[in-house]
Formats: structure tokens, C-alpha cells, sequence
């Protein structure tokens, strides 16, 4: 019987102390719940998050996977390009090693590693996989610190866990184009901190700047996987359209939106991607007119929408839109002014909540509107979700930096001496964004790309002068062909499987394919550039602004450059396009410059990868090129540079550039231009390049007729490549008939 009067009711306690295990499953549940307590900061990254729309501002009930995809090569050379897709968070995490998650501006980077961080902390915990997330630019000298800061545990403690634990270490922006000395101290604390701790796996998102990551391959510290965000197709509209509307499928309402999204992508030229597809959702259930022709077109009705929803004395008569825009871009101009912090130093462009003040009453004072409160004006600015009031250390800041480049823009047609700034031949590079901005917003700054493309030539000057040296541009690049070492039997190999989609989807997911306009991102932060990165970035930019001044007519277009010599705007087409092929070249002879230099010495797959992307190079800078300039506005200068072949002026190179940008855009007979240029092209590493692209068209075709004629170029091709090789005839109809019987099995 138990004597309760001694002790607590009779029972006495005593600690036995827990073993090594015990202690570390406890700071692991730790850490468990500290993260946990951080997933409501994720949703904060939502754009609609601070705005007054129904939709979810929560990332778990607004996410919609996109479509990643990498490119391996086969064990032999007899083994084709495989192109493989991932479709789910948990595909993603069963792949092994480290990945780098790389996209286009805007294309849903960071909020998909926000889900990545939220899938593992609720469906893995019972495999002891432990997340921890951080931006690129956070990194100091210590990153056991960073860590143990995030984990409120103390730096032993974290020691401990990623000594014995699954972590997977989450970074934002990875940047492989920072200038060399952040960039390679950065990377190299990355690496020598996954070495030290070797059950740590790092999975990263990075912008992708040019179509072709030859900077990221080279750099070989760090062993990864590259894997792409594929933009939004049909489907993933569809499943944003009805979380948006908290439905689980399409009604009435939200299949007139979704027809309305994809027109909009298909007609005009904006890049398909969660960012835009959310600034048109947004501005539909507002009920507002868009009808954007580009990108920045579609930010400033989003921008005209969200500042409508201000409330109080905002929006009296006097103080309309115009007067909202010229405010804030004053506020954006005035956080550039003052941005003294280095790229490492916290947050640029930002104010104090004092200062924040202070500007809006110096705007006041200057357009003599002192009527209205200063403070009353921050707190409904604030209220609509362009800035960030960061109370905890007292900064304001505009919430996407893509709302602060388009402000500048505002402030360029604002203010000429900022203008004339920009344009500085040491500035304008750093403002790339925000003259994308401004010529978009304006269509008709031929000023701006006189501008440009006087220094686009002197630029390449000397490029130019070095690669000719080795002769014409098609002598630089290996002649070898994967088709050509192909026997007949091997066909099925090389074609994919037949997709298994709707149809409609299908319909719209190639028109939006070809439609799609990659807008490349630069860093919040202005930062000092490399030479080879110049050439890259003053190319994109001189692509960006002839796209969006091609609505400019002819006659009021022709340039006159600084060497006083006159340019159309075909001209300036050529131009860009001569100037973009000396840049893939120069990236090709970097590429086989690292191969042979590496002797066969890696074991970390890069080398691998960049032998894809050599041989993928033609491809994937067509795609580039379709992505800045694929316009039917710009269609008539394509075909002046096809019609260049006659003359042999150009290099296989160039035509297959120009025919298959002109075939991408289905334009005026583009068949008969793909069928000509088939039957004249005699280099071996065209004749790949050629194969790649007739596949895709292949299995896009949804017509008999179309199918026929593809397979029929197809055939051409294959044929070309084996009579060169083998001096072998092959039989014409049999080849056509096992093409067309793999898409089709059931054709008798």
C-alpha cells in the first residue's frame, strides 16, 4: 500500500539521464518546431499576400507545381539527347546529389523552394530530413552560424545535427554571374562546408541569364545537377485559375479566364509564367481593362490596379493615378540615391519609416499638394502591398524588386538628367530592367536603341576580329554527327513517346511554346560585371529594346549610330543576331577550352554536362533567340535574313538560326523555307540540330498532313547524314513509314 504522505502523493520523481540519442532527438524536435513556427513568413513572398484579393495568401493552398526538366546524354554516342521531366516535389527529392534549380525572371524560383522547405518539413520528418533555407547574398564567412541562428540553437548543437543528420540545405539566387571575387568566395564557403559536412545535400535556385549556363558549368567546386523550370502551360493555368477561385475544378467563370490567359499569351508577347499569370488573375477579378502587348505593358495595369484600391484622402480627384506613380517613383529614385550598403551588407534600396515620411512630404512640398498628410499617405501606401514595412529593423522596401525597376523606369520619362544617367556608358548595363521598363512603357525610344546599338558594335569589335581568325564561323565547330552514326534500327531510340495530353491543352501549349518571351533578371543590387558577361548582357538588352520598339514605323526607325552611318531596323536585326552568334561561338571554344583542360580528371559530371550543352548549342541559342525576338512583328526581318542564303553571305549557322526562328513562328510559307534550307545544308553538327528541332515539330503536330511532311524532313535529313557517312542508300518509304508507325503505332 503507498504511503502518501511522504513525497507528492506519494511518488517520488527522479531524471535518469538521457543518452546521446535521446538528447539529440530533442534538439532535432527543436528544431522541428522552430521551423515550423517560420512557414506564415513563406506566404509573405506571395504577390497578392498584402493586397485586398480573395484568392489564398497561403503557399500551401495557392502552389502549382511547374514542369522541371533536365537534359542527360545517353552512355555512347549512339544513344541521343534524353530529355527527362519531373512533375512533383517528391520527384524532385528522390533525385540524388545536389541540384541547381535554374529559370527565367519571375518564373516561380523562390516560392517553389519555399514548397520544397514547407514538403519536407510535413512529409519527411520521419526520415530525420531536416531543411534549412537562406538567400545567396546572407552568406558570411560562417555558415554553421547562419544555420545555427535559423535553428535557435546554439553553433555545438548544429555541429552535432548536420554531422548525423539527412539536411538539405535550400538556397535562394545562387549567383554564377556576381562579380568573380563575391561570386567565387561565396561559392567556395559553399563548398567547403558540404565537404565538412558530407550528409548535407544542397539544392539551390538560380536565374538563368542567356539560355546558356556556360558560366555555372564551368564553375566545377560545387558538384551538381541542373534542372530547369519549364514555363506554364495550359494546365498549370487551369489549376491556378481554380485555386484562385478556391474551386477544385473549372466553371463557367474560370474556363472564361483561362481562355482569356492563354489569348493573352498567345497574341501578345509575355512571358508564361506564375508571376504574370498572377498579375492577369489579379487584375481580372478586379474587374480592370488589360490588354498588355509585353511585360511591362501588363506590370503597369497591375500597377494602375493596385494603386486604385488606396484609400482616404489618396484618391481624392486631385491626387489620380498619375500623381500615385510620379510619387512613388520619386521614392524609388529616392532609396537609389542613398543606397550606400554594400552587395553583402543587409538590404539595399530601403528607407527608415522616418524617411519613408519625409519623401512623401518633400513630394508634397514640391507639387504644392502640402493639403494632404505625409503620414496619412505612407500608411495606405503600405496598406496595398508595394512596400514592405520591416518594423523589426526599421526598414521600408518595395516588396518585388521588379516593382522597384519599373518605378526607376517611371522616373526615367520623369526626370531627363536620370535618363541621361542610365544611359552613361558605365550605367547602362546595370539598368537593363529598368530599359526594358521604359521602352516597353513607351514603344517608340528610338533613342535608347540608337544608343545601344552603337556600343553593341563596339563592343564585339574586337570578338568579332578574334574569332574570324579562325575563318568562317562554322569551321570552329566539330563536325560529328549522332544521326549519322545511327543504323535504321536505332530509330526508335531516338524518338520520344508519344505525349498523352488533351487535346486542347496540346493546342494551346504550342502556341504559347512559341509565343512565350524570356525577360532575363538582374540583381536588386547593381554589381560589377565581367568582361564576357557584358557581352552577354548588352546583347540581351539590345534584343529586349528592338523587341519592344518594334512597333515604331519604319520611317521614324532608322538610326543613326555614332559612327554617323544609318541603320534600319532590319539592320539593327542583322545586326544583333550576327553579333549573339559570335557570343554562342566564343561560349563554345570556353566550353571545349574546359573540357580539354579537365584530361578526363572529373568525376562530378560536368564535364558531362557541358559536352550536352556544346552539343545542344545551335538548339538551345535558336531558342534563345525565339525567346528575345520571336515576334511576327519582327517576322519580315527574319526573312530577309533567310533570303541572305541565296547570296552564301552567312553561315549555316546563321540560316539554320533564321529559318527555324521564321518556322517557330509558323510565318508566311515557312514550310517551304524549312524544305529548301533541308535540302541545301551540308554541315554534320547542323544536321543534329535540325533532327532536334523536325522531332519537336513532329510531336506537336496534331495534323496527318503535317505529320507526313515533318517525317518526310525527317527522312531527308537521316538519309543526308548516312549517304555522306556510309555512302549507303537508304529506302526513302520504309524510313518515312517507321517514323510516322512509332508516333502512330495503330497506322496498318
Amino acid at each position: 500500500q503507498i504511503d502518501r504522505n511522504y513525497a507528492e502523493d506519494g511518488m517520488w520523481s527522479h531524471e535518469i539521464p538521457a543518452g546521446t540519442l535521446a538528447v539529440m532527438n530533442k534538439q532535432v524536435l527543436d528544431v522541428y518546431d522552430t521551423l515550423f513556427s517560420s512557414l506564415p513568413r513563406l506566404d509573405t513572398h506571395l504577390i497578392g499576400y498584402s493586397t485586398s484579393t480573395h484568392a489564398p495568401k497561403s503557399i500551401e493552398d495557392i502552389f502549382v507545381m511547374p514542369t522541371l526538366t533536365y537534359r542527360e546524354q545517353g552512355d555512347n554516342e549512339f544513344n541521343p539527347i534524353n530529355t527527362v521531366s519531373i512533375n512533383s516535389i517528391e520527384e524532385l527529392l528522390n533525385i540524388r546529389g545536389n541540384i541547381v534549380i535554374y529559370g527565367m525572371k519571375e518564373s516561380g524560383k523562390t516560392i517553389l523552394l519555399d514548397q520544397i522547405f514547407i514538403e519536407i518539413l510535413r512529409n519527411r520528418r520521419n526520415d530525420d530530413v531536416i531543411p534549412v533555407m537562406m538567400d545567396f547574398s546572407s552568406i558570411n564567412s560562417n555558415i554553421l552560424q547562419r544555420i545555427a541562428n535559423i535553428w535557435d540553437e546554439q553553433t555545438g548543437v548544429a555541429h552535432d545535427i548536420l554531422q548525423k543528420k539527412n539536411v538539405v540545405l535550400l538556397i535562394d539566387d545562387m549567383d554564377f554571374f556576381a562579380y568573380p571575387g563575391v561570386r567565387d568566395g561565396i561559392l567556395n564557403r559553399i563548398a567547403d562546408f558540404l565537404k565538412q559536412y558530407p550528409k548535407v545535400r544542397l539544392i539551390a535556385t538560380s536565374l538563368n541569364r542567356g539560355g546558356l549556363p556556360f558560366e555555372s558549368a564551368e564553375q566545377t567546386a560545387i558538384a551538381f545537377k541542373s534542372i530547369k523550370i519549364e514555363s506554364f502551360k495550359s494546365e498549370h493555368i487551369r489549376q491556378l485559375a481554380c485555386k484562385w477561385e478556391g474551386q477544385e475544378s473549372e466553371n463557367a467563370k474560370i474556363r472564361s479566364r483561362i481562355n482569356y490567359i492563354v489569348k493573352a499569351f498567345t497574341i501578345f508577347r509575355i512571358p508564361c509564367t506564375p508571376f504574370s499569370v498572377t498579375l492577369l488573375l489579379w487584375i481580372l477579378e478586379k474587374g480592370g481593362e488589360c490588354q498588355p502587348s509585353n511585360m511591362a505593358l501588363l506590370m503597369d495595369g497591375f500597377i494602375t490596379e493596385l494603386l486604385k484600391d488606396c484609400n482616404g484622402d489618396f484618391t481624392k480627384d486631385k491626387f489620380d493615378q498619375h500623381n500615385k506613380k510620379r510619387l512613388v517613383a520619386n521614392i524609388a529614385y529616392g532609396m537609389f540615391r542613398e543606397e550606400q550598403e554594400s552587395i553583402l551588407q543587409g538590404r539595399s534600396y530601403s528607407y527608415t519609416y522616418g524617411t519613408f515620411v519625409s519623401q512623401i512630404e518633400e513630394h508634397l512640398r514640391q507639387m504644392e499638394l502640402k493639403v494632404f498628410n505625409a503620414k496619412t499617405l505612407a500608411r495606405e501606401l503600405l496598406s496595398v502591398g508595394l512596400f514592405v514595412n520591416d518594423e523589426a529593423n526599421s526598414q521600408v522596401y518595395f516588396r518585388f524588386r521588379c516593382f522597384m525597376e519599373y518605378f526607376l523606369a517611371i522616373k526615367m520619362q520623369m526626370s531627363e538628367d536620370f535618363f541621361q544617367f542610365v544611359m552613361d556608358e558605365n550605367n547602362y548595363l546595370d539598368f537593363s530592367n529598368e530599359l526594358f521598363y521604359l521602352t516597353g512603357l513607351t514603344r517608340d525610344k528610338v533613342s535608347v536603341v540608337a544608343k545601344i546599338y552603337s556600343r553593341l558594335e563596339s563592343v564585339f569589335a574586337d570578338m568579332v576580329e578574334a574569332i574570324d581568325k579562325f575563318g568562317h564561323l562554322d569551321n570552329i565547330f566539330i563536325e560529328r554527327s549522332l544521326i549519322q552514326a545511327l543504323g535504321d534500327e536505332d530509330i526508335n531510340l531516338i524518338l520520344p513517346e508519344k505525349h498523352n495530353t488533351e487535346r486542347d491543352n496540346r493546342q494551346n501549349d504550342k502556341v504559347l511554346q512559341h509565343s512565350e518571351t524570356h525577360i532575363e533578371e538582374g540583381d536588386f543590387r547593381k554589381k560589377r560585371t565581367t568582361p564576357f558577361q557584358v557581352y552577354g548582357k548588352i546583347l540581351l538588352l539590345a534584343m529586349d529594346v528592338l523587341r519592344n520598339t518594334e512597333e515604331s514605323e519604319e520611317s521614324g526607325f532608322m538610326l543613326e549610330l555614332e559612327d554617323n552611318e544609318r541603320r534600319t531596323k532590319s539592320d539593327c536585326f542583322k545586326m544583333v543576331v550576327k553579333y549573339s552568334l559570335y557570343y554562342a561561338v566564343s561560349a563554345y571554344i570556353m566550353g571545349m577550352r574546359v573540357i580539354r583542360e579537365d584530361n578526363g580528371e572529373s568525376k562530378s559530371g560536368k564535364i558531362n554536362e557541358i559536352s550536352t550543352i556544346l552539343y545542344l548549342l545551335p538548339v538551345l541559342h535558336e531558342e534563345l533567340l525565339n525567346h528575345h525576338l520571336g515576334t511576327l512583328m519582327l517576322a519580315d526581318h527574319i526573312k530577309e535574313m533567310i533570303k541572305d542564303q541565296a547570296l552564301n553571305q552567312t553561315s549555316e549557322f546563321q540560316n539554320f538560326i533564321a529559318t527555324f526562328m521564321y518556322a517557330d513562328l509558323k510565318a508566311h510559307d515557312y514550310m517551304k523555307y524549312l524544305k529548301r534550307f533541308i535540302q541545301k545544308y551540308k554541315r554534320k553538327y547542323i544536321a543534329d540540330a535540325i533532327y532536334l528541332k523536325l522531332m519537336r515539330y513532329f510531336y506537336e503536330s496534331d495534323s496527318d498532313n503535317l505529320d507526313k511532311e515533318f517525317a518526310e524532313m525527317m527522312t531527308t535529313v537521316y538519309m543526308k547524314s548516312h549517304n555522306a557517312g556510309h555512302g549507303k542508300q537508304w529506302r526513302k518509304d520504309v524510313l518515312l513509314e517507321r517514323f510516322l508507325s512509332v508516333k502512330n503505332p495503330k497506322r496498318p
